[in-house]
């Protein structure tokens, strides 16, 4: 494991494995995992750090390749899709009224 975060609301936290190419999402309140997120070979989207939203609406994952994947908390999947890196992401954070700001 190499990341972890929690969301703000308290439901949920994440872990990741770069080497592994998952994320398991665990749900605090029924301590288990709801949800486990692949790393995708096909786009070349291999983890290396994610945050959650203040709200815990969204889980926003950096890749190695320089690319940017948002998350939706309750379908957990991907709704966009952020590539304007040529290295990769090395850390992601929210600030104020959830504006994302990613760095390499």
């Amino acid at each position: 494991m190499n990341s972890l975060v929690f969301s703000e609301n308290g439901f949920y936290f994440a872990t990741g494995s770069s080497q592994q190419g998952t994320v398991n999402i665990w749900d605090l309140r029924k301590l288990s995992i709801v949800q486990t997120l692949l790393q995708n070979e096909a786009d070349h989207f291999k983890f290396s750090c994610m945050e959650f939203d203040g709200s815990g609406q969204f889980l926003t994952i950096g890749s190695v390749a320089g690319t940017i994947k948002v998350f939706n908390t309750k379908t957990w999947e991907s709704f966009t899709k952020f590539e304007s890196h040529k290295d990769s992401v090395t850390s992601i954070r929210y600030f104020f009224l959830n504006f994302l700001i990613n760095l390499i």
